[in-house]
């Protein structure tokens, strides 16, 4: 509860989040940093288009994802692994 009326100068911090569940994504999947996290569970990540990245600028957490036998994780610090399990 707020002790005194908010103005419109005043700033609310948002942490934003991309979450994905039991989804697919095919060719170059990619969010910018700011959002703050990316969360994937039971995602599955292929090839498509010509592309079979997954690339997030945020810290990125993968719970049970499947990933293609091509497609290359970039993490958000540069990192390439060509499965980013965690």
């Amino acid at each position: 509860m707020l002790s005194s009326p908010m103005t419109s100068s005043q700033k609310i911090p948002i942490q934003m989040v991309m979450e994905a569940y039991n989804s697919k994504f095919y060719g170059w999947t990619s969010y910018a940093g700011t959002i703050g996290t990316g969360y994937f569970e039971g995602c599955t990540f292929g090839a498509g288009a010509g592309y079979n990245f997954s690339r997030p600028y945020a810290p990125t957490t993968y719970v049970n994802c499947t990933f293609g036998v091509h497609v290359i994780s970039i993490g958000h610090r540069g990192l390439i692994a060509p499965y980013a399990h965690q």
